[in-house]
């Protein structure tokens, strides 16, 4: 059965290499590619930025510019195929950065046969194949495990919630407190799985929205409902302000709700017995914020730049229960949107979480 040939873009500013590489394709196995040529940086940023080819042949330099800062460019931007450097005699070391880069291979010029760049081509493309198999396979195992273990956790944060409820009016003050450590811990361990089955989509096969007409303030209404009794259990006031004409927002409200749930759960857990969280949503000139503030230990300056790291946490909440997931994750669905998310912190005092997002 005749298969679409492979498409491969050389991303070249000398039409001489061009030249040469489309008759080491005329001359080696290399039917089943279709070679294409480009030689602009920017008009082949875009191209892999769109992920419109199976595999790219980059030249490590671009005239003044550098191959492996367009790969980095283009990864950043989504590109998911293979990339293939190209370098030159006197370049050094720079097979192991590309590398590092997230190449998939590179070839010095001049020693480039039919054969060794076929091999190349076919290696780097089935390993990209395989690749994406397994994150398939990866996320597939992860949801049925997150199901499998969310299913019962429902059950146990549910039953000892039925407990606290019968025993408010027990004469024994210790059991109250060890059912609301157990509903405390269960919260925890469901915050893990879901933020980790977050994570395997979003490194896997990058952010997917379903986009539609979402009411912000719904969400937000919500959740203060949902965690309303978690806040006071710990000793806390949860407030909600919403303002009046709030605009919608196109997006996906399971995303939107994911990135409010991490704000809100770490607000709640990072509280000290006392303390006050607010959420609130104003309209903005672009269309709406929404903050989520609290009154724990805070976020020292020097961290604030690296909090929204994968596994980063901040020192003051570094005893509590966490993968340092969350933050990353409400990060990476705030951008999806077109939107943006910013924190300011006075340590000891507030700590201020604000998402930006654009109006319809």
């Amino acid at each position: 059965m005749q298969t679409d040939p492979i498409r491969v873009l050389l991303i070249d500013d000398d039409e001489d290499e061009f030249v040469l590489t489309r008759h080491l394709f005329a001359e080696s196995r290399l039917s089943r590619f279709a070679l294409e040529w480009t030689p602009d940086y920017d008009a082949a940023l875009d191209d892999m930025a769109r992920d419109q080819h199976d595999v790219y042949l980059l030249d490590y330099r671009m005239g003044a510019r550098d191959g492996l800062e367009l790969m980095r460019e283009a990864l950043a931007r989504g590109c998911t195929a293979p990339v293939v450097i190209l370098t030159g005699h006197g370049d050094g070391e720079v097979d192991l950065a590309a590398m590092r880069a997230g190449a998939a291979d590179y070839l010095v010029k001049g020693r480039i046969s039919g054969e060794l760049l076929e091999r190349a081509l076919r290696h780097a493309v089935e390993r990209k194949r395989i690749e994406r198999q397994l994150a398939r396979q990866r996320e597939e195992f992860v949801a049925m495990l997150t199901h499998d273990i969310k299913s019962p956790l429902h059950v146990v944060i549910g039953s000892a919630d039925m407990l606290l409820e019968e025993m408010k009016n027990t004469a024994n003050s210790h059991e109250p407190a060890l059912i609301r450590n157990l509903i405390d811990s269960a919260l925890t361990i469901n915050s893990l799985v879901v933020n980790y089955l977050d994570f395997t989509r979003i490194e896997a096969v990058g952010v997917s929205l379903n986009k539609q007409s979402v009411a912000v303030g719904d969400i937000l209404t919500r959740l203060y409902r949902r965690y309303e009794t978690s806040a006071q259990r710990r000793g806390l006031t949860l407030d909600l302000l919403l303002a009046n004409g709030l605009p919608a927002i196109e997006g996906d409200p399971v995303a939107l709700e994911r990135v409010f749930v991490n704000l809100l759960s770490n607000a709640i857990k990072f509280t000290p017995n006392g303390g006050r969280v607010t959420v609130s949503a104003k309209t903005s000139d672009q269309g709406m914020v929404v903050t989520v503030a609290d009154t724990g230990p805070g976020i020292m300056p020097a961290e604030i730049p690296f909090i929204f790291a994968k596994y980063r946490r901040a020192l003051s909440t570094a005893r509590q229960d966490g993968a340092g997931l969350g933050l990353f994750i409400a990060k990476s669905l705030v951008e999806a949107h077109g939107g943006r998310i910013d924190v300011r912190s006075d340590p000891g005092r507030e700590t201020r979480f604000e998402v930006f997002l654009p109006a319809m």
